[in-house]
C-alpha cells in the first residue's frame, strides 16, 4: 500500500489482520459540533463559489477550500486521506476527498447535480471510518449544492448479517470458494458497502480477470449476435452480484433471459443488502425458440465435480 507520512490507525484487526486502515485520524463529533464544522466550512465554500465561478474542476476547487479553511483556523485541512482495506493478499483504497479539523469528512463534487451515487459514496466513506456525520457539497451546480449525511453503522453492526441460502446450489468447489469468500469478505470489511467493492475483491480472490472473466456469445434464433463478458465460474456458470432491497425477481427475470441466450446455464446469484445476504442459484431450461445452442450433451442437474 506504499508509505504514508501521516499518523496510521487501525481498525477491524482480526487475528492479527489489518482489515482497515485509516491513514489519519478521524474523530467523531458529536451533532452539534459537526453542524459548527460544517456552516463553516459551507459558508467558506458559497465564498469561493462566488468568487471563482462553477466552471472548474474538484480538484481546483478541492485545494481552494484546503487553502480558505487553513486561513481561518479550520485546521488542519487534509486532501484526499487515505482510507485502505485488505483482504488477504487483496488491497483497495479510497480518498476521502477533504478531512477537515480530523471530524468533518467532506465529499466534494463538481456536477451540475449531486445523485443516489455521490450519497452512497459519502456514506461508505463514513462507516469505514466510523464518523457519524458528513457532508457531501456540490461545487458544479448555479449555487453550492448541500447534503448532510449521518450513519450510525459501526463495524461490529455492519459484520452482524443474516445469511439465506436456501436457494443456492453448490455447483462445484469455485461456488464453494465463491461462497466462503462472500462471507469471509463480510467478516473482515463488514456489509453496507458498494458491491464494486466486494465484486472487484472476489475477482482477485478467484484468479484475476484474466481467470474469471470471459467473453461469452449471445444468440438470437440461433444466430450469434456478438459477445458479452461475463465474471464467470466455468464455460457455463456465470456470476451476479448486487444490493437489492426490492425487484429481486425483477432481476432474476432479467438473469434467465441471459440464459435463454446464451451458452451459460447457470449465475450464482450474491445479494449484499444491509445486514442480508443472500445466495441464489438460478438456472432454466431452454424452451424459447430464440435460444442459445447448446455444447455438448444436454444435463439436466448441475455437475457435481469441481468446477
Amino acid at each position: 500500500m506504499g508509505s504514508v507520512n501521516a499518523s496510521v490507525y487501525y481498525m477491524g484487526v482480526l487475528g492479527g489482520h489489518m482489515a482497515i486502515i485509516l491513514h489519519s485520524e478521524f474523530r467523531n463529533l458529536t451533532r452539534a459540533d459537526f453542524h459548527v464544522q460544517a456552516e463553516k466550512f459551507i459558508g467558506i465554500a458559497f465564498d469561493v463559489q462566488n468568487q471563482l465561478g462553477r466552471y472548474y474542476s474538484e480538484a481546483i476547487y478541492q485545494e481552494a477550500l484546503r487553502q480558505r479553511c487553513e486561513e481561518v483556523g479550520l485546521t488542519p485541512t487534509l486532501k484526499e486521506v487515505r482510507i485502505s482495506l485488505s483482504h488477504a493478499d487483496f488491497e483497495a483504497y479510497f480518498l476521502v476527498d477533504i478531512l477537515a479539523a480530523h471530524g468533518l469528512i467532506v465529499e466534494l463534487k463538481a456536477a451540475e447535480s449531486l445523485c443516489a451515487r455521490n450519497e452512497a459514496q459519502a456514506l461508505q466513506y463514513l462507516m469505514l471510518s466510523e464518523v457519524n456525520h458528513g457532508l457531501l457539497l456540490n461545487m458544479g451546480g448555479d449555487q453550492v449544492e448541500k447534503r448532510f449525511l449521518t450513519t450510525n453503522l459501526t463495524l461490529a453492526e455492519r459484520r452482524r448479517v443474516n445469511v439465506s441460502q436456501q436457494e443456492w446450489t453448490e455447483l462445484g468447489g469455485r461456488s464453494r470458494l465463491l461462497r466462503e469468500s462472500v462471507l469471509e469478505l463480510i467478516d473482515d470489511w463488514g456489509s453496507f458497502l458498494g458491491v464494486p467493492l466486494y465484486r472487484n475483491a472476489l475477482m482477485h480472490l478467484l484468479g484475476g480477470p484474466e481467470v474469471v472473466m470471459r467473453n461469452v456469445p449471445v444468440y438470437d434464433h440461433g444466430r450469434c449476435l456478438g459477445e458479452r463478458s461475463f465474471f464467470t465460474l466455468s464455460d457455463d456458470v456465470a456470476v451476479c452480484f448486487s444490493a437489492l432491497r426490492a425487484n429481486r425477481a425483477g432481476l432474476q427475470g432479467q438473469l434467465l433471459r441471459v440464459l435463454n441466450h446464451t451458452p451459460l446455464r447457470y449465475f450464482q446469484w450474491v445479494n449484499i443488502s444491509g445486514h442480508e445476504i443472500e445466495f441464489r442459484t438460478v438456472s432454466q431450461n431452454r424452451l424459447s425458440s430464440g435460444a442459445a445452442p447448446r455444447a455438448g450433451q444436454a444435463r439436466d442437474k448441475p455437475r457435481k465435480t469441481d468446477l
